[in-house]
């Protein structure tokens, strides 16, 4: 009997691994967010062919990323999608009320070309709306000197 190799190279056997590694190895960084928490992957993903299989199915490639719907459920087809690099760094992102609307940080610092460290930090202080964006200081234009 002969047997197919997997190629273990692949980016779609990286995403796999990655999956299994989160749910199952007490020793890696990310075990806390996942195995940690209960969180197992279906059993029908166990192996890397029908995991690659359901993959496929949904659109999978090479420029997407697995995201659990809820990230306190399982790995398993109803609760994974595939979603561009933005949509899967949002679930990492601090959504903030400015002006009665949701925005991120990121949004409020391309807008008014603040850091968004300051913006961190004057929003942890309280401060709101106006005031959040509001310039410290202003920089003077280089007075020529009158000889």
């Amino acid at each position: 009997m002969r047997f197919k190799k997997i190629d273990n190279k692949t980016r779609i056997y990286r995403i796999w691994q990655g999956m299994r590694q989160r749910c199952y190895n007490r020793l890696t960084e990310m075990y806390k967010y996942c195995g940690a928490k209960g969180i197992v992957i279906t059993p029908e993903w166990e192996n890397f062919i029908g995991f690659k299989n359901w993959a496929i199915n949904t659109g999978y490639n090479d420029t997407l990323f697995l995201k659990r719907k809820d990230n306190n459920g399982d790995f398993e087809p109803d609760n994974c999608t595939w979603v561009d690099k933005s949509s899967n760094c949002l679930k990492n992102v601090k959504i903030i009320e400015f002006k009665n609307k949701k925005v991120t940080y990121k949004e409020l610092s391309e807008i008014y070309d603040i850091k968004i460290q300051t913006l961190k930090q004057r929003y942890y202080k309280g401060w709101r709306d106006d005031k959040l964006i509001k310039p410290l200081y202003f920089k003077k234009e280089n007075e020529k000197c009158a000889k």
